[in-house]
């Protein structure tokens, strides 16, 4: 489901934006959804990897919990792949 949105965008990088659309042969909107979703797919990624340091620095892991929590991360990272 898609919803109609006004924003306000330094006009730099709305040129940008409009080169990089134009290269790829979509439209403005498709380019900055892409965008969008790229952003906060980063974010969610930097977020998970705080959250990680901390509970790591607050409660060190024994071996077993660390294999555990790598297969949880590689778990997410697939997971967050096919957004």
């Amino acid at each position: 489901m898609t919803e109609r949105v006004t924003l306000t965008i330094d006009k730099s990088v709305l040129e940008e934006i409009k080169i990089v659309a134009k290269s790829k042969g979509q439209s403005l909107s498709r380019t900055v959804s892409e965008a969008l979703k790229a952003y906060l797919n980063e974010y969610r990624k930097k977020e998970a990897y705080k959250k990680l340091m901390r509970a790591i620095k607050e409660n060190p892991l024994t071996d077993e919990q660390c294999t555990e929590a790598l297969r949880e991360i590689e778990r997410m990272r697939m997971e967050m792949e096919r957004w």
